[in-house]
């Protein structure tokens, strides 16, 4: 169940102590009226509560008193509830259809991006639909779906009033382009004209002829030689087709006549016979042994054989034979009488049997071993044989029998009966057992001692003794019992209070400190507004403003405080006005309130709050009023009208070797000089540049190091003349080496967290350009759990999504691993899977888990080494979302200072980012500052959480760009509220050891200020030339360390107990186990690396006291 919407449907209590504490009373009483979306319309409503004290009364706009009602037709159903203390609240819900239908779809002309599907949307409102192509890449929201390729589209809609979910595929198809042949002029021999003949399309064709004529026709044509004709319609749209000159003129052709021979087929022996040529021209003219010249002969001599001769028009000539046949004439029919079956299928033992015969003659007579004579016999005696024997008109028989069977008549039910318990309230006070495929009626004997017998198949019962174990047996009318538990936590309700310390003038200072107890421990923390360590219980570092939170316990449970109000000395609005490249009037507001007379000094020597007529560039002021003094910088860009736009596509065309646009060359580094900018191609191959000056500029495809530039020779020439202009068409193609190149890269798009879904996407990409069959294999930590029956109802009630032909082939729960397979896999093509692998709650806080992932066949492939992947973490009950994530790690913390080796020349990051605010985000910008070790041109691995753009400023910014991302919030939607961007990227190979390499981004959310990830730190050192293990806990020795590979263990302990060894490697591999078992309370153990390389590795010790775990 997702956490997110679990606490709607628990009832809690609050109660503060305290300054700053917030009291539970009536205001905090809230009824949810949540329809079943498991159909739409909804079949039925539930009322929910929370901040109200059990038992409740509820009253339904339709007279109904309990929780949840049918709902037999659509409209609004209002319930209002009241709890124990007389507190009332009331709420509504609307139950209605929620239908989809494509009002137009417009096709895409040959080559274009210009299809469009508009949708009419029946049901109540807001919706969310969202496009995807057939290999689920996001491609927009919206109603209408515009600038599209031709293809199939499918919309996922979501009524957010009714809750209604519905899918619908739609295709775009791709226009009629021209349709080419060549005929020609027959009239000499060999062949001396060719005449196109064209049809469909665009009219105006243009045509390319391999001689290079460009006429709808050519003469004088050279005799045993192929001539290629290319034709092109105004939109772009092509066909090709070809024509070879013959020099065989006067052969003859080939005699290839055959002759069907049909007879008689009603007498016997046949009376007439027909030859029926074909093969052949025509008219055939016939030739009979006995004289005829006709097709057929008749009065025919029984066991005579006939021969007829065949020619056609050509002179070519074929014959054939026909035998009078006798043999068979006189032979009597076959029987072929089946008998079936059939008996009173209601009573045990049957009381009457039926003979139902086929494959006879009609009508049929039935003789039975009990002398009866019809087709039916009843009154059968139990344990007996009945035999009949059936006889058709033509004398044809056929026997059966039937046996009056006892076996089962008396069998007891089979017991299916399951149960299950869960708790309610907050804290829990209700518990409740469920029964699934019993019978009524139901009793329910609990350990409370309460025994009720109902003929529901659910029972609420109270907590009487507390916290602690309950247990329910479940016995249904058959006789079946189950039985199953539930716990029972903290029975003290959770409390929350606060500190607020005001910001400082002007300034980001201010800060909520929490304080939480009772409810069940292992907190977490939701907090409004997008404040940038979001899952922490306190924050800092606030600007003047309105918070809120959610606080969560590991029940589920929930307290929210709003209104959480940072002052401030003074406060700034401000807003900006672009400049315009032609006249410069931008401007700037700082709309300041708070302050007490203040003064405002620029860097232009301006002394008011506004500034205007403003030329693009950076802008400074300086605030002071009675109190105290701060300062701003503003940076005013240029509007649209001035951009410049040069765009282009990259494309693959291997297989034609011309020019001509092939295959997407997706994420392709194309660069622009003089202006250093660097932008990549999408998923099309289409790239776009957007500068503010007119003048002559360059384009450039950077090297990927497996290509090679076939069209132009060399970069493309852009004089961009025109403010405001757009500069198209610069087209670049590539052609690849066969090469199989298969690739896979593993992303977690959360962390681990006990409780919690741990959200793992796998990446697979064909690099090359040959058509494979790929295996991707999936091990997942043993401390995790891969659940095949779970549901997440964001994705379809799916465990997991597979694109791109993937599906899961096996599941070994034991070895921990999934199998998928991707067949026919494409030159270029990439696909994801989504796994959403759980975290137990008993996994322990600051244990590793380690995910890998292969894809094979390895042998053969260009680049073995990104063939597998393997990531790491730390379990943690509270976390960043939005952060840096470095990989290899070969020790220490990827998210803050790490340790590389000298090999390790290709770094790997990937950036996460969450919405915490409270409503989506429409854009999400990430910048990215690299160092300067980094090599810009080297990016490699793009990959997207949803559909993005990237470019390069001042030569080593990565601007990542999420337009209409539509992103939502945490609280509405936790598993979709997050995104993240991975990418390789090749640093200096020449820096010395010891060397620190930084990386941090700025998260924009819309137009907030941006939240900034912590700061990842790589260190160059050199691999040891010994293994090292590092254990410290003095009750366990390890020598020598280092060492050449043969380590000794002195241990000492409280008690004889079995110990488990496990040796890791940093990316948490298991390289080495054993256990000594009943080791005593001092003694020795050994392992042996000499294996394995030296480096760093991990060792963990398990006994049944403790674990030891270190680096």
């Amino acid at each position: 169940m997702n956490w997110k919407r679990f606490y709607l449907s628990l009832s809690f209590l609050l109660a503060f102590l305290g300054s700053g504490e917030l009291m539970a009373q009536c205001g905090n009483f809230r009824a949810y009226a949540y329809p079943d979306s498991s159909t739409c319309p909804a079949q039925s409503v539930q009322a929910y509560t929370s901040g109200g004290q059990s038992p409740y009364t509820y009253q339904w706009s339709t007279g109904a008193t309990t929780a949840s009602i049918a709902t037999p037709s659509l409209g609004t159903y209002s319930v209002t509830v009241q709890d124990a203390n007389g507190c009332t609240t009331t709420d509504t819900i609307v139950v209605n259809t929620f239908s989809l239908s494509a009002v137009s779809i417009v096709d895409a002309s040959c080559g274009n991006n210009n299809g469009q599907i508009q949708l009419s949307v029946s049901g109540s409102g807001p919706y969310d639909l969202r496009w995807y192509t057939a290999n689920w890449q996001y491609v927009g929201s919206g109603m209408t779906l515009a600038n599209v390729p031709a293809g199939s589209y499918t919309v996922q809609a979501y009524d957010s009033t009714t809750q209604c979910y519905e899918s619908q595929t739609y295709t775009v198809g791709g226009g009629n382009g021209p349709q080419a042949t060549i005929l020609p002029d027959t009239s000499s021999c060999p062949v001396n004209t060719l005449f196109a003949s064209v049809s469909g399309g665009a009219a105006s064709y243009t045509y390319h002829w391999s001689n290079g004529a460009t006429t709808s026709s050519i003469s004088n044509l050279a005799a045993a030689q192929n001539y290629t004709l290319v034709v092109i319609d105004p939109n772009g749209c092509a066909d090709t087709t070809n024509y070879y000159i013959d020099t065989l003129c006067n052969q003859q052709p080939p005699c290839n006549i055959s002759i069907l021979m049909l007879d008689d087929s009603i007498g016997c022996p046949a009376n007439w016979v027909h030859a029926m040529p074909s093969g052949g021209t025509s008219p055939y003219s016939y030739a009979w042994s006995n004289g005829q010249t006709t097709a057929s002969i008749s009065n025919l001599v029984a066991g005579f054989n006939y021969m007829v001769t065949v020619t056609d028009a050509t002179g070519c000539t074929a014959s054939s034979s026909y035998y009078v046949d006798t043999t068979n004439c006189n032979q009597q029919p076959s029987c072929n009488i089946s008998i079936l079956m059939l008996d009173d299928s209601i009573g045990c033992p049957a009381n009457w049997v039926h003979a139902m015969p086929s494959g006879g003659t009609s009508p049929y007579s039935y003789a039975w071993s009990n002398g009866q004579t019809t087709a039916s016999i009843s009154n059968l005696v139990a344990g007996f044989n009945y035999m009949v024997t059936v006889t058709d008109a033509t004398g044809c028989t056929a026997s059966s029998s039937y046996y009056v069977d006892t076996t089962n008549c008396n069998q007891q039910p089979v017991c299916n009966m399951q149960a299950y318990t869960y708790t309610q309230g907050c804290p829990a006070d209700t518990l409740s057992a469920y029964a699934w495929n019993g019978a009524a009626p139901y009793t329910y004997s609990w350990s409370t001692g309460l025994t009720v017998t109902t003929q529901s198949n659910r029972h609420d019962a109270y907590a009487s003794n507390g916290a602690g174990q309950y247990s329910v047996t479940i016995t249904d009318a058959n006789g079946c019992i189950a039985v199953s538990s539930v716990q029972v936590n903290s029975q003290a309700p959770m409390q929350v209070g606060y500190t607020i310390n005001d910001a400082s003038c002007g300034q980001n200072d201010g800060a909520i400190d929490l304080t939480v107890s009772g409810g069940d421990s292992m907190y977490m923390y939701s907090w409004s507004n997008n404040v940038s360590n979001g899952w922490q219980e306190d924050q800092s570092n606030l600007a003047p403003g309105v918070y809120s939170v959610y606080v969560y316990d590991s029940s589920g449970c929930s307290v929210y405080l709003d209104s959480l109000i940072v002052n401030g000395s003074g406060t700034i609005n401000p807003s900006m006005t672009p400049a315009n490249c032609l006249d410069s009037l931008g401007a700037i507001a700082l709309n300041p309130t708070g302050f007490s007379n203040p003064q405002f000094v620029w860097n232009t020597g301006d002394t008011g709050p506004n500034l205007n007529n403003l030329a693009s560039g950076v802008y400074t002021v300086t605030i002071t009023d009675d109190s105290c003094q701060t300062a701003r910088t503003f940076f005013l860009d240029q509007d649209s009208s001035c951009a410049i736009m040069i765009a282009g596509r990259v494309t693959d065309n291997t297989a034609g070797g011309t020019c001509a646009q092939g295959t997407a060359e997706a994420f392709r580094l194309v660069r622009l000089q003089p202006a250093g900018i660097i932008t990549t191609t999408n998923q099309y191959g289409y790239y776009q540049f957007t500068v503010m000056q007119t003048g002559n500029y360059t384009v450039e495809l950077l090297p990927d190091g497996v290509s090679s530039q076939l069209c132009p020779a060399a970069n493309i020439s852009v004089n961009a003349a025109n403010v405001g202009g757009y500069y198209g068409g610069n087209d670049f193609v590539v052609t690849h080496p066969p090469v199989n190149d298969l690739r896979v890269n593993l992303v977690h798009y959360s962390t681990s967290t006990p409780g919690f879904s741990l959200y793992t996407y796998v990446y697979y990409c064909n690099d090359g350009n040959t058509t494979q069959n790929a295996t991707i294999t999936v091990d997942y930590d043993s401390q995790l759990e891969f659940n095949t029956t779970a549901q997440n109802p964001r994705y379809n009630n799916a465990t997991y999504y597979a694109y791109s032909n993937a599906v899961m082939t096996s599941h070994d729960a034991v070895n921990n691993n999934i199998v998928f397979t991707a067949n026919n896999l494409g030159a270029g093509e990439c696909g994801l899977i989504r796994i959403y692998l759980n975290t137990p709650t008993t996994v322990a806080l600051g244990d590793q888990v380690a995910n890998s992932v292969a894809i094979t066949p390895i042998s053969g492939d260009a680049t073995p080494a990104n063939n597998t992947d393997v990531d790491s973490l730390i379990v943690v009950g509270s976390w960043d979302p939005n952060e840096i994530v470095l990989r290899p790690t070969r020790s220490g913390d990827p998210r803050g200072q790490a340790e590389i080796f000298e090999q390790d020349d290709v770094l790997d990051y990937t950036i996460h980012f969450q919405n915490l605010g409270t409503a989506p985000a429409y854009t999400v910008v990430v910048r990215d500052t690299l160092d300067a070790s980094f090599d810009v041109s080297s990016l490699t691995n793009l990959q997207f959480s949803h559909p993005a753009t990237m470019t390069v400023e001042n030569g080593n910014i990565l601007v990542f760009t999420f337009n209409n991302i539509n992103l939502p919030d945490a609280d509405s939607d936790e598993p979709g509220s997050h995104g993240f961007i991975n990418y390789s990227i090749d640093r200096d190979p020449n820096l010395p050891l010891g060397s620190v390499i930084p990386n941090k981004a700025a998260i924009y959310f819309d137009f907030n200020a941006p939240v900034i990830t912590n700061l990842s730190e790589a260190m160059i050192s050199a691999p040891t030339s010994t293994r090292q293990v590092e254990l410290l806990n003095t009750s366990f020795k390890v020598f020598p360390n280092p060492s050449q590979g043969q380590y000794f263990i002195s241990f000492e302990q409280n008690q004889t107990q079995d110990l488990h060894l496990q040796v890791y490697n940093m990316q948490g591999q298991l390289l080495l186990e054993q256990t000594q078992a009943d080791a005593p309370t001092s003694g020795q153990m050994s392992f042996d690396l000499s294996n394995f390389p030296a480096a760093h590795y991990l060792l963990r010790i398990n006994g049944q006291e403790q674990l030891i775990q270190k680096q």
